[in-house]
């Protein structure tokens, strides 16, 4: 639990790193960008204005917050195309990088687009008075170059960020865990102490009980006596199969067949149930295997089983089928007073609903969390829900 807990740490503390950055870095990249093409968007449209050319320097520069030099520092060019796609002018005086034909080529490539990029170069298209096609491209290298760098820069800055939060959550996850750990490591050590414990004296109560017994012969109290030692020994029993679990017990997992698995198990409880005028349903698909360990998976089903000939009103049905790529083990009883929806609070450690408290049913409140115990030793999913008035345990293989 204490590794699965650490895992989990590092996993959630790097993550939201990541993406933390990732959004940062982001809306920092998309403002940069959004700016230059802002800018570059300013320049073709002064350009589209005046047919392709800037304003006279003498007249008072480009305009639209330009700067004076703006005029000599772009290279741009700009082909007039007739509402047939023919070529009707182009005009490449300002450009190096682009001849006639180059111009041309791009100018029909971007003819239904009216404002994006081809490459490097911004450029806009619209319809000029004479009902031609003017395209504006400005080349845009330079500017964009930053927003290149930048771009790059913030995938460097992601990756290292992120490893650098990794290395660091992973030795510190160390620390942040050890105080969980030693609470764990005293709660296994209490559980099993407690059980040695309790023999001795849950053995000196039941000879002593037995004595009065054969002395005085049974009475309400002597019977009373018996039925909470029989507790206590099942409690005992249960805290011992918990702290063996606990301590991480190694367990042989081979393939094991499921369905006969389930078949023997339940045969036993067949009877108990008919002794209560219960009915025991099975429904089990024949040859569905696991990679598991017998011993464990039996006292799962038995758990479970028992638990249902404790608390069902007049039956119970066992499924064991294949869904998709997923074994399922489903447990259903009739049951009292119990509301549809989750129920997994039924798996904590010494949880007994009202109802369980209030009857004469015998139980410790141990059982089902050994159960889970046991699911997660297989990687398995188990979970108890209410529907339509019936509680409902299902393990998913």
């Amino acid at each position: 639990m204490v590794k699965t807990l650490r895992r989990k740490i590092i996993a959630i503390t790097t993550l939201s790193v990541f993406f933390l950055l990732l959004i940062l870095l982001t809306v920092a990249n998309l403002t940069n960008y959004i700016n230059v093409t802002s800018n570059a968007d300013k320049i073709t449209q002064v350009l589209f204005d005046n047919q392709g050319s800037f304003p006279d320097p003498s007249q008072g520069g480009p305009g639209g917050g330009m700067g004076k030099e703006t005029p000599y520092e772009t290279r741009y060019f700009s082909v007039e195309v007739s509402p047939s796609n023919s070529i009707v002018r182009t005009k490449v005086e300002k450009v190096a990088a682009v001849d006639t034909s180059q111009a041309n080529k791009m100018a029909l490539s971007v003819i239904n687009s009216a404002t994006g990029y081809y490459g490097n170069y911004r450029y806009r298209n619209g319809i000029i008075p004479n009902g031609n096609k003017l395209i504006i491209f400005i080349d845009y290298t330079r500017e964009l170059e930053p927003t290149k760098v930048f771009l790059y820069a913030s995938i460097g800055v992601l990756s290292v960020g992120t490893l650098i939060t990794f290395l660091v959550i992973y030795f510190l996850s160390k620390k942040i865990v050890k105080p969980i750990e030693e609470s764990q490591k005293k709660q296994k050590r209490f559980i099993s102490d407690a059980s040695h414990e309790l023999k001795t004296p849950i053995t000196i109560i039941s000879a002593n009980n037995e004595i009065l017994e054969m002395e005085n012969g049974p009475s309400d109290i002597t019977m009373a006596i018996s039925k909470e030692v029989r507790r206590l020994n099942e409690m005992v029993k249960n805290l011992n199969a918990l702290a063996r679990l606990d301590e991480g017990e190694e367990m042989a997992f081979s393939t094991i067949n499921l369905s006969d698995i389930t078949n023997s198990t339940c045969e036993p409880f067949i009877n108990s149930f008919k002794a209560q005028n219960k009915e025991l349903i099975l429904n089990i698909t024949d040859d569905i295997t696991i990679k598991g360990n017998e011993a464990s998976i039996r006292k799962l089903i038995s758990i479970i089983l028992d638990n249902a000939l404790k608390y069902s009103l007049s039956r119970a049905q066992v499924e064991v089928k294949k869904q998709g790529e997923r074994i399922i083990f489903l447990e259903r009883n009739d049951a009292l007073n119990f509301e549809n929806g989750i129920h997994d609070e039924v798996f904590g450690r010494f949880f007994r609903s009202d109802d369980a408290r209030g009857s004469e049913i015998e139980g410790t409140g141990i059982g089902l969390s050994i159960a889970k115990e046991i699911a997660t030793m297989h990687k398995a999913k188990i979970m108890s829900y209410g529907e339509e008035g019936d509680f409902v345990i299902k393990v998913e293989f």
